[in-house]
Parts: C-alpha cells; structure tokens; sequence
C-alpha cells in the first residue's frame, strides 16, 4: 500500500542520491499505478511506461536501474515493487523532524 510516507522517504533518498528528472517522474508513475491498484506491486512494460512519460525506453531503462540502485524499487521484466519506507528510517528521520 503506498502511503505518504512513501514520497517523504523518495524525497530524502533522492536528494541523497541526486536522481535526475527522469527518475524521480518515473517513480511518481509507478507509485501512481501501484496506489490506484491498492497495492504496491505494478505490471507494466517499458514500452508503456515511456509511452506514458513521453521518454525514450533507454532513458526509462536507466531511470530503472537508478531506482533499483537507490533501493526504491525492485523487480524485472515488466513486474516492479515500489519498496516500502524502513520503519527505522520513518523513526529516526522523519517523525523527529516533522515539527520543525
């Protein structure tokens, strides 16, 4: 299930890891999917997702592998898992800081 926390933990990592543009939009594409799904799983081509975002499939299949490499997501072939947010990290990183 993608919950907000999911976008304050991308934030943090993405920032962390200077993930560009194309990455960043393509993680929002899946985590869109994946809600709209109630899950966190999503089955979906490369093919379609730079159809969806207006990119090329090699831009898409670099922006994979720097999600991958982030620990954001996972999976291959179409079938991708959006990675949820440590429980460690949620206590440690953000509920501290949400009142600043």
């Amino acid at each position: 299930m993608i919950t907000p926390y999911h976008y304050i933990w991308f934030h943090h990592i993405a920032e962390k890891r200077n993930l560009n543009c194309s990455a960043r939009a393509l993680y929002f594409y899946l985590a869109d999917k994946c809600a709209w799904s109630n899950g966190d799983n999503v089955h979906l081509t490369q093919e379609a997702m730079a159809s969806a975002l207006h990119v090329s499939k090699s831009t898409v299949n670099s922006s994979l592998k720097k999600l991958q490499e982030a620990r954001l997501i996972s999976g291959t072939k179409g079938h991708y898992t959006i990675m949820q947010p440590d429980n460690d990290w949620i206590q440690r990183y953000y509920l501290p800081n949400i009142y600043r």
